[in-house]
């Protein structure tokens, strides 16, 4: 089995997707429906830091799980915490240890919450309701664990391009620039104006 450990609102639904082959539908809040990204869930893990968790219960959820060997999973789980050898074959860790990481992130809470895509959550009054009680993931080492800067997928470099095929169960090509399309459309904001308006926003909060 392997884990997907990422931070709410970091591509942890879209990365399982592209690692297990498969095409997860779009819901009504702009989220991929993956199954697969929920499989770690723990419910500890609520105030979304990655840190507040017990690692046994993160332990049982997954030796219980009748999945294949090779599979992809994810967790909210910060894997600097976690015991990632022998019980897991291979981790990806998605970090925000960049500022534009951070933004990025920031952006799709932010975009998400004020359009409104959530019924019953009330809008934010400020910026900083949105973050105040949040966290993300620093980077690990480990044998069997890769980090991918989440401002690295927003960009797609070469290298994230090249480490999600190398560790894909039927490394596609086209499979992966498929979803990346469909995220980069109802991510749009991110590469267009309104994304500057929203780093105005960030930085109100964060200087």
């Amino acid at each position: 089995m392997n884990l997907v450990c990422f931070p709410n609102y970091t591509c942890g639904a879209i990365f399982c997707d592209i690692l297990n082959q498969e095409s997860s539908r779009v819901g009504a809040n702009n989220n991929f429906y993956s199954a697969a990204h929920n499989r770690g869930k723990v419910k500890q893990v609520c105030d979304f830091t990655g840190r507040n968790f017990d690692p046994a219960e993160l332990y049982e959820l997954t030796d219980n799980l009748k999945i294949k060997k090779h599979r992809w999973i994810g967790t909210h789980c910060w894997p600097g915490l976690i015991e990632t050898q022998p019980r897991y074959d291979k981790v990806i860790n998605i970090t925000t240890t960049t500022k534009l990481s951070r933004i990025y992130r920031f952006a799709r809470v932010f975009y998400t919450m004020t359009a409104g895509l959530f019924p019953g959550v009330p809008k934010p009054k400020k910026p900083d309701d949105i973050f105040n009680w949040n966290q993300g993931f620093d980077v690990v080492i480990k044998d069997n664990l890769i980090n991918i800067e989440f401002e690295n997928w927003v960009n797609l470099t070469c290298e994230v391009k090249d480490s999600l095929l190398s560790l894909s169960l039927a490394p596609n090509d086209k499979h992966l620039l498929q979803r990346r399309k469909v995220w980069t459309e109802i991510n749009d904001f991110l590469y267009d104006k309104r994304f500057d308006y929203i780093i105005k926003e960030w930085e109100k909060v964060h200087n």
